[in-house]
């Protein structure tokens, strides 16, 4: 049954004991993958994922909204996205000896509760199925860190970022991948969440936190922070004057990095306060036929350029020379809005219901053209590379990443169910190789679980995101792969 707000019926059973006032604007600290909002004083949370339960014995007082029902035994309680209920934090026992209340569910009393009577033992039954491993989140190519190398400068590395997602069993690792000699090294960052992996004209490789952009040191193979401004998620593009731009998702903090000074330039917040910047991590922008990333931000020799908002999206223009601000455009009605930045001109692409246009943008305005302009062919690098001294060797191919609206997650070193991950690349005049590593013993967790029609179950792992079949008559369980796009599978039908 669904509990659902009037004007519809309550199912026979449910009661309601009491209809509060409008509740107040919720709170959240921080960014948060699992809640929209918060009410602490109230015990209650906002939740983003679709929230079940079952009443097994005896009766339920929950909150649900600004009301408190009563849930008789057998009443299955399914909560859609964004609607507040109780987070189990205080009771919501609403007769006579709250005390008395407690939940079999989680095996916890409330607060107010006397009795610790123990509760008969649960029997689980291990069905043997390991997924172990973690999620790929990303990758770069830079030079090879010295440290680590057989030879000083021997060429190139592949950067691999990994991660736990929501549930953290160990600080987030880069693992290198040495293109010439096939050595594998980790190294290890934080106990805090990564949000990318790039390398900079330095030939250095970056890892944001939203306290710090972490980088790898040559000389130790350990990753030193650069502390920034303000915490935050934070997006960055290249500048043509040999400087990092940054721009926060919650702030819209625009910084400068000048990498060779460690010093930032900070502009200030872009834009009115309407919302914060559209994209999300998980969220990257648009791919386009040809492999280009549209992202949220973009940069030329005179301007940044931002996307902030959702209903309506507007485009900010940020004159980097007098930080002047000019709204250059409001869709009511979009889509998608992303940003394309070349080496000439700068883009906006918006996908709206009536079809897809493209502009040329600069500080007085975006101009209408037909379409985005080829992207040029570019030269594969060679090292030395920026300022590292190395011995001219190219670039090695690697593997296409796959053609989705998350790019980024798509690369050569995702991990499998059995916590290996493999690169295949291909050295200049040579055939492709494979190298294959192990990523440690995590073990995965299970996200999410489905029914077949002859009665078997589909479950869904994340770290790393896999699907695999359990048959409950046969007790035996098979790996189907990674998860559609490599990403979260919220169900089944």
């Amino acid at each position: 049954m669904l509990l659902s707000p009037h004007p519809a019926y309550l199912p026979p059973g449910v009661k309601l004991l009491r209809t509060g006032p409008a509740l107040p604007r919720g709170s959240r600290k921080g960014r948060s993958l699992v809640d929209v909002s918060r009410w602490p004083k109230l015990g209650l949370v906002a939740m983003r994922f679709i929230q079940m339960g079952y009443v097994l014995e005896g009766e339920a007082d929950l909150w649900i909204g600004n009301q408190i029902l009563t849930l008789p035994t057998g009443t299955l309680l399914i909560i859609p996205p964004g609607v507040p209920h109780s987070d189990g934090s205080l009771p919501h026992w609403e007769r006579p000896k709250p005390e008395s209340a407690f939940s079999r569910f989680n095996d916890q009393r409330s607060s107010m509760s006397t009795d610790r009577t123990p509760l008969p033992p649960l029997s689980f039954e291990d069905s043997a199925v390991t997924i172990r491993g973690r999620s790929f989140w990303g990758e770069a190519v830079a030079p090879s860190v010295a440290h680590t190398s057989r030879t000083t400068g021997d060429g190139w590395s592949l950067y691999i970022l990994y991660r736990d997602h929501i549930v953290k069993r160990g600080p987030w690792s880069v693992h290198e991948v040495n293109l010439q000699t096939e050595e594998i090294t980790a190294h290890y960052g934080v106990d805090e969440e990564p949000q990318q992996i790039f390398s900079l004209p330095d030939g250095r490789i970056y890892v944001p936190t939203a306290s710090a952009l972490h980088r790898l040191n040559p000389e130790t193979g350990e990753f030193d922070p650069l502390p920034v401004p303000v915490s935050d998620y934070w997006y960055w593009r290249p500048g043509q004057d040999g400087g990092v731009y940054l721009c926060g998702s919650s702030t819209r903090r625009a910084l400068r990095l000048d990498y060779r000074q460690d010093t930032f330039t900070d502009y200030g917040p872009v834009g009115h306060d309407q919302g914060r910047i559209l994209a999300r991590m998980w969220e990257y922008g648009e791919i386009t036929a040809e492999g280009e990333v549209l992202t949220p931000l973009a940069v030329d020799a005179r301007c940044l350029y931002l996307v902030t908002g959702q209903l309506p999206r507007a485009l900010w223009a940020l004159d980097l020379q007098t930080r002047e601000q000019r709204q250059l455009l409001c869709v009511v009605d979009p889509d998608r809005m992303n940003l394309s930045q070349r080496d000439d001109a700068c883009y906006a692409v918006v996908e709206r219901p009536s079809g897809r246009e493209t502009y040329q943008l600069s500080l007085h305005g975006a101009a209408r053209v037909e379409s985005l302009p080829p992207l040029p062919e570019k030269p594969r690098p060679t090292c030395p590379y920026g300022s590292v001294p190395l011995n001219g060797v190219p670039l090695p191919e690697l593997a296409k990443p796959l053609r989705m609206a998350v790019p980024d997650y798509h690369g050569t070193g995702m991990c499998d169910a059995d916590g290996t991950a493999t690169v295949h690349y291909r050295p200049a005049g040579r055939e492709w190789r494979s190298i294959s590593y192990d990523l440690g013993d995590y073990r995965s967790y299970l996200f999410r679980m489905g029914c077949t029609n002859d009665g078997r179950l589909l479950c869904a792992t994340d770290d790393p995101y896999t699907i695999f079949v359990y048959d409950p008559k046969s007790a035996k369980a098979e790996i189907l792969g990674h998860s559609p796009y490599y990403t979260h599978a919220y169900g089944f039908a």
